[in-house]
């Protein structure tokens, strides 16, 4: 690795680390674009994680994947302290030096190296919790990943601060596409779980190969008195804050492979990522495009109010219907995706669903939190957020897995208007305002779910795939029959065309 100076010239340097002219310029329009090409881009994600799925789901049992999800829990943990909100915080900074990112650059690497070295070393107490031998040495392969992405945290967040969105996107998918098949090659040749571990460090390796070929910028050697401290701040109070979302989020997992072991975790852990995966690959990829926008914008508090309803109005109306409609159609889609020996994650499915309903919401707190640099406002909200998540996982677990699932979505559900009310304070959002931004596809997408149940019966006769495509086709023209009977849906839908023109339209040479 060549340090120094970076490889790029006066004129690239600045933009790498553009300042509030060069963002502002076009703003709508980049981040439009980004937005399409991340959710397109995801969208080939996400086929290519069904597929995966759907394979290696004949070719392994539900144990293998539990064994990965106990152990991916505690990487889950050191991936939050290893950024430690230093990405975030790169791309939220209305400028940014070269010597500033480099120094975070090497202290990203300093706590990939901490991070490695705690799970190595905690790998014996891992396999002694869950009382599986195999997850020593499944921890200290899976820890190797550590460094590899370390190195990459803070290009990624170069290439996030320029919008270079169709750049992340094709990394993305170049390394999970080869994950994959990394995968499924060694599930052939008889190593069951190890194809697992295979697939996270071959993604890994392949990610950072190509972020340091395509991203020209280079550490210089880290120095003091570059005036991080205002950063590190921001980034400790959004890695707390993080780290408690985690953790309760990933407390379900814990209790649930340590009482009962990695084939109900496998059930369990295989029907949330599922469920979750459509809203993953939505919510994030937009993230990721309207958080540098919305950063910019955040001393014009009108445009910051304008651009952050009309993100959260697209969101709703393309991820609620999603959530709706993969309830109804529980059955068919485990029985595709996941075939034979998975028949108790329907059950499971099912009852995660209202949590995944209000996970379409869970960009509503970050996107004012973030963008307005209100870190302790975020740790707060992520405090008493997982005060009430644990409480009533604790509760739920006397009744099995069928109880953690209800005491989640009970909680999401309970906590997540209390927590708007919060972000809304002293911002330009407001709650109401946000109401009107989803009512129309929240509505709109129960009425397809509830017409969809009373029609089930006429479906259940044909195969999973043939009664899939037949629910999908009832269920939009109900989802689109009542999204127009709202006075202001033909507006809302010719913006929303309007901005996905403007998005891909080249821009005109002044």
């Amino acid at each position: 690795m060549k340090l120094g100076k970076p490889h790029i010239s006066i004129q690239d340097q600045c933009s790498v680390f553009p300042g509030a002219e060069f963002a502002h310029k076009d703003l709508k329009r980049r981040t439009i674009r980004g937005g399409l090409i991340t959710v397109f881009a995801n969208f080939m994600i996400f086929i290519l994680r069904l597929g995966s799925t759907a394979i290696l789901a004949r070719l392994l049992v539900p144990k293998d994947f539990g064994l990965i999800a106990m152990v991916l829990v505690f990487i889950g943990f050191a991936n939050l302290l290893k950024d430690a909100g230093f990405s975030t915080a790169t791309i939220q900074r209305d400028v940014i030096t070269h010597d500033q990112v480099s120094t975070l650059f090497w202290l990203n690497v300093g706590l990939s190296i901490i991070c490695m070295s705690i799970i190595i070393a905690s790998s014996p107490i891992i396999a002694w919790l869950y009382q599986e031998p195999q997850l020593t040495w499944i921890s200290v392969a899976i820890s190797g990943s550590f460094i590899l992405s370390g190195l990459t945290i803070q290009h990624q967040a170069i290439l996030r601060r320029q919008m270079r969105f169709g750049t992340l996107a094709l990394i993305n998918i170049a390394s999970i596409f080869f994950s994959t098949l990394v995968a499924i090659f060694l599930a052939l040749q008889g190593f069951a779980f190890w194809s697992l571990v295979g697939m996270h460090i071959s993604q890994a390796a392949v990610n950072a190969a190509l972020v340091w070929f395509i991203c020209r910028w280079r550490p210089n050697y880290p120095k003091r008195g570059v005036k991080i401290r205002a950063m590190v701040v921001f980034g400790g109070n959004l890695t707390v804050s993080n780290f408690l979302i985690y953790c309760i989020r990933n407390l379900d997992n814990l209790l649930i492979g340590s009482l009962f072991g990695a084939t109900a975790l496998g059930l369990y852990s295989k029907a949330y990522q599922l469920l979750m995966m459509p809203i993953t690959q939505i919510n994030g990829p937009i993230s990721v495009a309207v958080l540098p926008a919305l950063s910019r914008l955040q001393n014009d508090p009108e445009r910051f109010r304008r651009f952050y309803l009309k993100g959260i109005s697209y969101l709703s109306f393309v991820g609620m219907p999603v959530v709706v409609f993969s309830f109804i159609a529980a059955d068919q889609i485990i029985g595709i995706l996941l075939g034979s020996g998975w028949d108790d994650a329907v059950i499971l499915y099912r009852v995660l669903a209202p949590a995944a309903l209000i996970g379409t919401l869970n960009v509503v707190t970050g996107w004012i939190f973030i963008p307005l640099g209100q870190g302790k406002k975020q740790l707060k909200a992520a405090s008493f957020g997982s005060f009430i998540t644990m409480v009533a996982l604790l509760v739920g677990i006397r009744w099995g897995t069928i109880g953690v699932a209800v005491a989640f979505s009970c909680s999401e559900m309970i906590k997540r208007l209390p927590q708007i009310m919060y972000a809304c304070a002293g911002s330009p959002i407001t709650v109401n305002s946000i109401w009107m931004a989803i009512y129309q596809p929240m509505i709109s997408s129960l009425a397809g779910g509830t017409f969809c149940l009373f029609t089930m019966n006429y479906f259940k006769n044909n195969t999973n795939l043939i009664a899939l495509f037949y629910l999908w086709i009832v269920f939009i023209i109900i989802y689109v029959s009542v999204f127009f009977l709202f006075p202001s849906s033909k507006h809302f839908l010719k913006n929303f065309l309007y901005d996905i023109k403007l998005s891909i339209k080249k821009k005109r040479m002044v």
